[in-house]
């Protein structure tokens, strides 16, 4: 919600019978991703979702990323599901797929991320280290992207 992503379904925490679960948004006729086939919707819509997930992926250093996780529907959303190797302390982007274009919409939000604003929002699932790891990842993002804007131009990197 932070990032105002619109592909992950809602999960709120529960405790039921003493047990920590959570309770997650159940989507209705979705798609599972074919690696034989992958789908390819709509353009621009279509990469413009698939860079998102890139972007989300590496800020969460989410190496887990597989077609069991990637879902959409009739309508060429794409959702993505499984973030339970996410959100470490793990500092690099090694493990994660590079984005061909950056949604800049996206990375304002992104960058407008605070040590103060995650506490905030995830301070109860994630660790300082966690939080910290987070933001080196950002940094190393917005390091990435200067690059490829200075090799290839803002037009051709932001969309």
């Amino acid at each position: 919600r932070m990032l105002d992503l619109h592909m992950v379904p809602p999960v709120v925490a529960r405790k039921i019978d003493r047990s920590d679960g959570a309770m997650i948004y159940w989507i209705e006729n979705i798609k599972p991703w074919d690696i034989k086939k992958p789908p390819v919707g709509p353009e621009p819509k279509w990469s413009q979702q698939a860079s998102r997930m890139k972007m989300f992926d590496q800020l969460i250093a989410n190496i887990d990323r597989n077609a069991g996780n990637m879902l959409y529907d009739d309508d060429w959303h794409l959702f993505l599901i499984d973030h339970s190797r996410a959100f470490i302390e793990r500092k690099d982007l090694k493990g994660t797929a590079v984005p061909t274009r950056i949604d800049k919409a996206l990375w304002t939000r992104m960058e407008a991320l605070t040590k103060e604003s995650l506490q905030a929002g995830l301070g109860e699932w994630l660790s300082a280290k966690e939080i910290d790891a987070l933001l080196v990842r950002r940094d190393r993002m917005r390091e990435a992207i200067k690059k490829s804007v200075a090799a290839n131009g803002a037009d051709n990197v932001f969309f």
